[in-house]
């Protein structure tokens, strides 16, 4: 149990990671293209990061 917990928070944590780096680059791109693709990179990593915080979760109601 401890170590898939431990593997899906370090995903989570990459995720989480990314989403951050996908956010700055938005809110400094200019071109309405590359912002458009970024907003989809962007709306896939929460999604991402959803599925995962779901799955941590998941594993801490049985650990309780």
């Amino acid at each position: 149990m401890g170590e898939k917990r431990d593997s899906l928070q370090q995903q989570y944590d990459l995720v989480s990671q990314k989403l951050g780096r996908l956010r700055q680059a938005y809110a400094i791109e200019t071109d309405v293209s590359t912002k458009l693709k970024l907003e989809v990179q962007i709306q896939e990593t929460q999604t991402e990061q959803n599925r995962l915080n779901r799955q941590l979760e998941e594993i801490e109601q049985k650990l309780l």
